[in-house]
This record gives C-alpha cells, structure tokens and sequence, in this order.
C-alpha cells in the first residue's frame, strides 16, 4: 500500500466525531460556555411603585370635543370635581377636605360681622374644629359656591315639582 495518510482514531488528539468537537471550537480552558450566567429572578415590584406608575400613565380623553393626555391622577380629581358640581355629597366632602388640605379654603371660628362697612371675620378653622364648633354635625361649612350650587339644586327641584 502506498504511503496513505493515517485517519485519526478515537482518543487521538486531532480526532473530531461525536462528543469530540474540533479544538479550536472547544471551550477554552477557564472560560465557561455560558458566560453570562442564568439570568437573575426579577424583584416583584412593591406596592407603591405600581400605584405610581398607574396613577402616572397617560390616557387620552375628550374634552370639550379635544382630545388631550392626562394622568389618571388628574382625570380622577377632574371627575370628583364634576360629581361635587353635581353635588354629590361624597365628592364635595371629598374636594372640601383637598381644598382644606391644601390651603384653599378656611372657614372662620366665628360668622362674619359687618361692622361700619367692614367685613370682620374670625381665625381659620379646619373642617374638624368646625365640626366641633357646630355640635360635631358632618354637614359641609359654608362655602359661597356650595350655597350657589344648593339654590340652583333647589329652583330644579321646584320646577320639577311644578311640572308634575
């Protein structure tokens, strides 16, 4: 036979078959085959960030016939707005206490005197100290645009009374 070259046999080191892949393909020595590892478990998200992320998000409402974006943050203190101008009781104890909260309203110790032309009025309150003031009765304080929207609810309700 004529010089043929020799066909590497298993458990040489040129040898490629199965389960002997080629040298240059095998893993170096030291280095892992999956170098990035098992990726992590993911953190469950508190409590808190997801009601941040839901009171942020953007949704696209009508208003006035034009779309505009508002979080549901602000389209859920729009639409308590607009239950209290319907007077609803829940929403105007509700923006009554938002208006305290932040400042907007103050309603005095005392009823307001007229004296020699001057309006004299007392020292803030809170919703609270008028409660007690008032024999702890959770009616809502006066409040011009409260009173506004009661007369416009009770002229409704006397035409309604003369239609029927």
């Amino acid at each position: 036979m004529v010089n043929e070259p020799r066909k590497p046999q298993p458990g040489d080191e040129e040898y490629v078959g199965y389960c002997c892949p080629p040298k240059k393909n095998q893993f170096q020595k030291g280095q892992s085959g999956n170098p990035g590892g098992k990726p992590k478990k993911m953190k469950a998200e508190s409590d808190e960030t997801v009601y941040e992320r839901e009171m942020n998000r953007k949704r696209t409402v009508m208003i006035d016939g034009k779309p505009r974006r508002l979080s549901n943050r602000e389209l859920i203190i729009k639409r308590a707005v607009d239950a209290a101008v319907q007077l609803d009781p829940k929403a105007l104890m509700m923006i009554m206490k938002a208006e305290e909260k932040f400042g907007h309203l103050r309603v005095s110790e005392r009823k307001a005197e007229v004296q020699q032309g001057v309006l004299v009025v007392g020292a803030p309150m809170g919703l609270d100290a008028w409660y007690e003031e008032h024999g702890g009765q959770k009616e809502l304080p006066p409040h011009p645009l409260l009173d506004e929207l009661r007369a416009q609810l009770e002229t409704k309700n006397d035409d309604d009374a003369e239609q029927s």
